[in-house]
């Protein structure tokens, strides 16, 4: 393949100016790892720090491929380890990105900066974060890395490792001295958006850190209300059992019973019950979980609401009852049990409602 390249771009290199074109196929060589083509082209002139229309230096070409022997070549000529890209990342970034330990770890050597940020504020320590890289975030930390850098997002390297998962990564992040409950700009944890994204084993390990298990974020919402809405049962029985409020609303008055009864995960809500979730618990509209189920048609789970108490003729700010709910979305089979169980209408005319 790269011979059949080569002639392309001789061809296409021909056409520009020396300066552009030396630049061109310095690129190129880089980008193929042609060590010898590299110094053949410096030592002719060619710029060793020229951007291309992104910015990209040679150095960050090498880095992304992983070319060690030709990052040190033009590191001996004088390319700048921190250039920047237009999009401010630095050969360091684009290295962690690749995945090219080795690379970072030259880069790292010659003095990249492993604080460098880019025009969201991400560092390479970030970036390494997502991919899970905990053999590349090693050095990094070594080199002097911030563990509790935040993002223009706001969010640090452990809000991102417990958002993908890496339960390594998390563990050596808070070895580190990573903030177990740092916040983003909205109030999110790290163990807010494990629960969030349904893993268990990187929540276990945020909580036996100290991790606060009832944060609640700029609207309101607890792990346990977002891993009762995302139906993530597993963790809904971790953070019960951490202690977990289990009657907590979000900033529109939306218990966990609430959520589970919209989502109709019998077995959260059975969960939930035996911690003493209210079954009548109204939200800033007025509505018990029994409303709602009623209004997306599960008979199981008004089944299990009305077991454990759950007022059949509650009635919401409107004057709705859960019978209304059901007879105006259609869901006859709930509303044929509700009457069973003595629910009634409110009399209202729901089509002005």
């Amino acid at each position: 393949m790269r011979k059949l390249l080569a002639p392309i771009f001789i061809a296409f290199s021909m056409m520009l100016p020396a300066c552009a074109r030396n630049g061109t196929m310095l690129r190129a060589a880089v980008s193929q790892g042609h060590k010898e083509a590299v110094e053949r082209l410096l030592a002719e002139g060619a710029r060793v720090n020229a951007g291309n229309y992104d910015g990209m230096t040679p150095l960050h070409v090498a880095a992304f491929y992983g070319h060690k022997e030709v990052a040190e070549l033009l590191l001996a000529k004088g390319a700048e380890v921190n250039a920047r890209a237009i999009d401010s990342q630095t050969p360091l970034h684009v290295a962690a990105t690749s995945g090219h330990k080795e690379m970072v770890e030259l880069l790292l050597a010659q003095g990249a900066d492993a604080n460098a940020r880019d025009k969201d504020g991400v560092t390479p320590l970030r970036i390494v974060a997502t991919s899970g890289r905990k053999d590349i975030a090693e050095p990094l930390l070594a080199r002097g890395a911030e563990v509790n850098a935040q993002g223009k997002d706001s969010a640090t390297p452990l809000h991102e490792a417990a958002r993908q998962g890496h339960w390594d990564l998390v563990e050596l992040l808070l070895a580190q001295g990573a903030q177990v409950d740092a916040q983003t700009y909205n109030g999110r944890t790290p163990l807010y958006v494990a629960a969030r994204e349904g893993h268990k084993e990187v929540a276990e390990l945020l909580l036996s850190q100290g991790a606060q298990v009832n944060v609640q974020t700029s609207e309101g919402l607890t792990p346990l209300l977002v891993a009762v809405g995302r139906g993530f049962e597993g963790v809904v029985e971790l953070l019960l059992a951490k202690g977990a409020d289990v009657n907590a609303r979000d900033k529109d008055g939306v218990t966990s019973l609430h959520w589970a009864a919209l989502t109709g995960h019998q077995g959260i809500a059975q969960l939930l019950l035996a911690k003493g979730a209210l079954v009548n618990a109204q939200n800033n509209k007025g509505i018990t979980p029994l409303h709602a189920v009623a209004r997306f048609g599960r008979k199981e789970m008004a089944e299990l609401l009305l077991a454990r108490g759950a007022d059949v003729n509650a009635k919401d700010r409107e004057g709705r009852t859960p019978l209304d709910r059901a007879t105006e979305k259609g869901n006859n089979e709930v509303a044929t049990f509700l009457i069973q169980h003595g629910g009634r209408k409110s009399g209202k005319d729901l089509r002005t409602q």
